[in-house]
Order: structure tokens, then sequence, then C-alpha cells
């Protein structure tokens, strides 16, 4: 049976209006801003035999921990905000993160990541590899086992999200002994956004040189997500489009 000259509407209709809501669903990066002074930064670490957990918040120099979701703080090492997980024994993982106090709507895309490098470590990576003041490798670098993981209801479990990052990229080469050189920024793309979280963190392996404890050092973590006018412009047209569809069904004749 021949379709309909309304299934042809229906369908170039339906194209059409797809078309232009894949624009706006998918923001460019310029329309994505930092959410994370939204909420409250975490920076600490877990043994590794339980990852789901939050496991113990830390930091070991001030600034305290809450200034590196501060969007004013990015800057040199010693002249600005930074925060690190220094001290804390043999724990395996070290995280930072941000939680929100309610459910966080807007989706989230990507994460970027200022790290602050000692020369005793401060890099996610191997523990107790090379001596003191590298320039960061493949052999520092690449056993960090990073993953981003999200908290769905307040205070709950942490689980991984899919994503890939920039990390052995953005950081081999980078001299460790030049310390007051911000490192470069290292960024988290997820896979798929992410909505109604309470939380969302980066979790890996701290590395260190042989003979020294493994921790991370952070400056800042930035949380990108779309400017909430352009997120009430993809639920007005996502609405639109529903009720589109659902007209011009109701419609059809074959």
């Amino acid at each position: 049976m021949k379709p309909s000259s309304s299934l042809s509407r229906l369908g170039r209709i339906f194209l059409i209006a797809a078309s232009i809501m894949g624009g706006v669903a998918i923001p460019a990066q310029a329309d994505l801003v930092n959410i994370a002074p939204d909420g409250t930064a975490i920076l600490g670490y877990n043994d590794g035999s339980d990852l789901t957990t939050l496991g113990t918040s830390y930091a070991s120099y001030l600034p305290s921990i809450p200034d590196i979701n501060n969007p004013s703080g990015l800057g040199l090492q010693g002249n600005a905000y930074w925060a690190d997980t220094f001290s804390h024994g043999t724990a395996a993982y070290d995280y930072v993160g941000i939680t929100f106090s309610s459910e966080e709507t807007i989706p989230v895309y990507s994460l970027n990541l200022y790290m602050d490098l000692f020369n005793n470590g401060g890099w996610y990576g191997a523990a107790g590899v090379g001596s003191d003041n590298p320039v960061l490798g493949s052999s520092q670098l690449t056993d960090n086992n990073l993953e981003v993981q999200v908290q769905t209801t307040s205070g709950g479990a942490w689980t991984e999200v899919a994503s890939g990052n920039d990390y052995v990229t953005q950081l081999t080469g980078v001299n460790v002994n030049q310390q007051f050189t911000l490192p470069p920024e290292v960024t988290f793309t997820l896979d798929s956004p992410v909505t109604d979280i309470y939380g969302i963190r980066i979790i890996g392996t701290g590395g260190s040189p042989a003979g020294t404890n493994n921790f991370i050092g952070i400056n800042q973590l930035e949380v990108e997500a779309p400017e909430a006018s352009t997120y009430a412009l993809m639920l007005v047209g996502l609405g639109f489009l529903a009720i589109l569809v659902r007209r011009k069904s109701s419609g059809l004749q074959v």
C-alpha cells in the first residue's frame, strides 16, 4: 500500500525537527559552563577494597578543600588554591570531586582537571616509580586506573560512568621539578551526559617516586554542563517535538 501524503509530510517534519533538536541537545563547547561552584568540593582516598564509598575526606595543606572549586582560584602552586592527599599512607586510590546538596538535574558533559605536581608526587599514575623531580612519562602515568564516578542518591554509593580522557597525553613530558608552572588542563569527557546526580568525582591511583607516599595534588576541578537557558531550550524543544509527532500521528491515514 502506498504511504499517504500525510505520512510523507510527517516524515519530513520529523526529520527537520529532529535535526534542529540535535543541534540544541548537544551544546557546543562554548555553551558549557562550570557548575562546580554550585556544589562542595571533595578530596580524599579509598583503600582499594571498596571504591563505592566516599572513603576518607582529606587535605594535607591549606587552603582548604572547598577552594579547589573556586573559579577565581586557578593559578600557580603556592600563590592560589590547591590541596593534596599527601601522607595518607599506602591507600591506593585518590579522588577529587564535587557533591551537590540537592539533585543536579542539568546534564553534566565533562570535567576539567588542573593538578598541582611536586617533586615527590601529586599525579595520577604508578606508585614508587623513578626518583624525585621526574619528567613524567609512560612509566609514571599509565598505571592510574582512572575513572569517573557519580552518586545518584544523597550519600549513596559511587558508581562508574563511561568516559574518556586526555590525561596521559597532556601530562607526558611535564617537568615536575618546575613546581611553579601550572600543568596542562586535563579533560574527562563522558560518553553520555549524566543527570539527576548528587555528586561526581575522578578517582584513580596516586603516583609517586620510589620511597614516597602516593598522592594527588589538585589546583582546580571544573564540572561542565549547559547554561540554564540552553538546557531550558532543549526541554521546550523536545516537548514541542513530542506534541508535534503525537498530533501528526493521530491524523495519519493509510
